[in-house]
């Protein structure tokens, strides 16, 4: 492999106010942190709002033989830039126009909440990269070092050169906070530990990023929820990395932070279901921003919008939410509307079928092992989630589904889900 970085030779302090707390920002991620796709005439912010920095785009790193841009010294005003990666550039973005990235407007919202002009100043260091799934963007705990683009190592060129150029223009710098916006490749992979896998990335920022710079304590992770699992696997399919993420932060308080879910956002130039529009990663950004100010100024516990609690009464489930500002409702003009408020039930007979379908041959019957569940008097309706033309029944032992028949082999996927239909209780919403 072949590492190869050119920088840019300007001096490293010249937009460095003497005299300031200048708060680091590292942000990593796949296409959507990059903002791909986030360019259009009339919806970027225009030029650097506030005195906030980055580090200068357009250095070269060579992996293999591949060219993939790294943000590098010298640092220049925090403002919309070509950022998006992807095998060197975005293909969307054929003159390279300035992008609009969730973490621009996560740290302009920092600086807006904290007093504007005269609010906390920052300095981003932005090291996503296009596509990359998990096993490489991770750190040393459980990937392995180098990978084919280390964008973990990339982030800590960039932290080491974020701080030397604060101290040398004369004033003190500060690591605050990660952000990461991620999940889609992991979700087209079916990636089952991806939850486990947010807590490693975020504990190896920690580790390493604390001992490279002398901090210590607490590096908070912030990350939105990714929406994209129906395009990739198709309408009815079910989540995999998204689950992970709330449930990664479930477990993690303080450490790992769920801002919110992205489905709702305007999409970009292709329309494509994944990638957002420059008023979407704006939206996206602030609404980081905000959690991160609730937690990193205001010292206040973030919760995002989920449920409290979750009971059942006989037929009737009543779902209680968390709801940071005013009151739960619900778009129907972004999303139409849906029976149940969108919500469904299923009580235990819900198995995930994984690499059983083959590429022909005659249908095969496959075990199902289930904790617990209602009994059956005749074999609930089989449905198949994301993969089209694929077809089971379910085969019942004393009212338990024990095994599935295969009765079309549709696509021929390699991995599906499989959905059993009882009769589903009535769903109660309040917060």
């Amino acid at each position: 492999m072949r590492r190869l970085l050119v920088f840019l030779s300007v001096t490293c302090f010249a937009q460095v106010q003497p005299g300031q707390l200048y708060h680091g920002i590292l942000a990593t991620g796949q296409s959507l942190s990059t903002g791909c796709q986030g360019f259009a005439a009339g919806q970027v912010t225009s030029g650097a709002p506030y005195s906030n920095l980055s580090l200068s785009p357009g250095s070269t790193l060579l992996e293999g033989t591949t060219v993939f841009q790294l943000d590098t010294p010298p640092l220049i005003p925090l403002a919309p830039a070509w950022t998006c990666n992807n095998t060197g550039g975005d293909t969307t973005d054929p003159s390279n126009l300035p992008q609009e990235y969730p973490s621009l407007s996560a740290v302009n919202q920092l600086t807006f909440l904290t007093g504007g002009a005269a609010g906390n100043k920052y300095i981003l260091g932005q090291h996503g990269s296009s596509g990359r799934e998990y096993a490489i963007i991770g750190g040393p705990t459980d990937v392995a070092q180098p990978s084919a683009n280390p964008s973990f190592a990339d982030g800590k060129v960039q932290l080491a050169a974020m701080k030397a150029a604060a101290i040398a223009g004369g004033s003190a710098f500060q690591l605050d906070a990660v952000i990461l916006t991620h999940g889609e490749t992991d979700e087209i992979q079916r990636n089952r530990t991806y939850d486990l896998n947010l807590n490693h990335l975020q504990w190896d920022y920690e580790q390493q990023d604390n001992s490279l710079i002398a901090r210590s304590g607490l590096l908070p992770m912030f990350y939105s929820q990714q929406q994209s699992w129906g395009f990739y696997k198709g309408a009815g399919s079910v989540p995999t990395t998204a689950i992970a993420q709330w449930k990664a932060a479930e477990n993690n308080p303080g450490r790992l932070l769920l801002t919110g879910p992205s489905y709702y956002l305007p999409s970009g130039a292709l329309n494509d279901g994944v990638h957002k529009s420059p008023a979407g990663y704006r939206a996206l950004g602030e609404m980081t921003g905000k959690a991160m100010y609730q937690m990193l100024v205001q010292h206040r516990a973030w919760i995002p919008l989920m449920p409290k609690t979750i009971g059942r009464s006989g037929p009737t489930i009543t779902a209680v939410f968390f709801v940071p500002v005013g009151n739960l409702q619900f778009d129907t003009t972004t999303v139409a509307s849906q029976p149940n408020k969108g919500f469904e039930f299923t009580d235990g007979l819900t198995a995930w079928a994984d690499r059983i379908l083959q590429a022909s041959g005659p249908a095969p019957v496959y075990p199902v092992i289930f904790s617990g569940g209602s009994n059956y008097s005749a074999p609930p309706t089989v449905t198949v989630l994301g993969c089209p033309g694929a077809a089971y029944t379910a085969n019942l032992m004393g009212g338990i589904v024990t095994s599935l028949t295969r009765t079309a082999a549709g696509a021929n996927c390699t991995t599906i889900d499989i959905l059993f239909s009882p009769p589903a209780p009535s769903v109660s919403i309040s917060s």
